[in-house]
C-alpha cells in the first residue's frame, strides 16, 4: 500500500519485487558461475581428466573389441541358439552351425543375421 493512501510500502528485498536479487533468490547469479576452479584442486584434476578421457584410444584394439569368456558363454546364435567362436581377424563371433559371423562393431557383437556375413567351411 502506499503509505499516504494507508497502504504499506513494499520492500526491495522482498521475493517477486522489483528490488535487487539476493543470494539464493531466484535469477541472482552465483558467486564463481563459469570461473573454472583453482589449478590444483580436486575439482579442477577430475575436469582435466574427464576432458581427456575421449581422447585416450584403446590401449589395445583387441581389448576393445574380444568378448571375454562369460560373455561367449551367455551369448548364443540367435538362428540355431548354437555356441559361438571368437575369430580376432576379423573381429566377429562365428556360429559354425549357421555358417555365419556376426561383426564386432565398437566392441558390441551385431547379433543380427541381416548383418551377418555368410562364412564357407
Amino acid at each position: 500500500m502506499n503509505e499516504s493512501a494507508g497502504e504499506p510500502a513494499a520492500k526491495p528485498d522482498t521475493p517477486g519485487t522489483a528490488g535487487p536479487a539476493s543470494p539464493g533468490t531466484p535469477g541472482a547469479k552465483a558467486s564463481g558461475a563459469g570461473t573454472p576452479p583453482p589449478a590444483g584442486s580436486p575439482r579442477a584434476d577430475a575436469e582435466a581428466r574427464r576432458q581427456r578421457s575421449h581422447l585416450a584410444p584403446p590401449q589395445h584394439a583387441a581389448l576393445a573389441t574380444k568378448p571375454g569368456p562369460r560373455m561367449l558363454e551367455a551369448l548364443v546364435c540367435p538362428l540355431t541358439g548354437g555356441r559361438l567362436v571368437y575369430d580376432a581377424s576379423e573381429p566377429a563371433l562365428i556360429s559354425k552351425a549357421a555358417g555365419l559371423a556376426f561383426p564386432i562393431r565398437s566392441g558390441i557383437p551385431i547379433m543380427l543375421v541381416d548383418e551377418a556375413r555368410k562364412i564357407e567351411d
